[in-house]
């Protein structure tokens, strides 16, 4: 299993969590760091297959559109944001 916090500034923090054989990962709060989250999941060989929004503030879903957009999200994904979680 892989584990990757990613801190954007105070308490806010997005999470990568994948299986290390199948290279499948989850995403949860993408927040402010799509620019950082992208590249690791590109550096590790990783796809993501679940984008998961903890709760609706943006400072959680700031980067969703960037994160399931990227070539890095796995085809057929699993995307568990709501429409209470999208970005304004």
């Amino acid at each position: 299993m892989l584990f990757k916090q990613i801190k954007h500034s105070g308490d806010n923090f997005s999470y990568v969590v994948a299986d290390a054989n199948t290279k499948e990962a989850a995403v949860v709060d993408p927040g402010f760091n799509a620019d950082r989250i992208i590249p690791f999941l590109k550096d590790h060989g990783l796809k993501a297959k679940y984008v998961i929004a903890t709760h609706h503030h943006g400072d959680h879903t700031a980067g969703n559109e960037k994160v399931t957009s990227s070539p890095w999200l796995k085809p057929g994904a699993s995307h568990f944001i709501t429409q209470a979680c999208q970005s304004p």
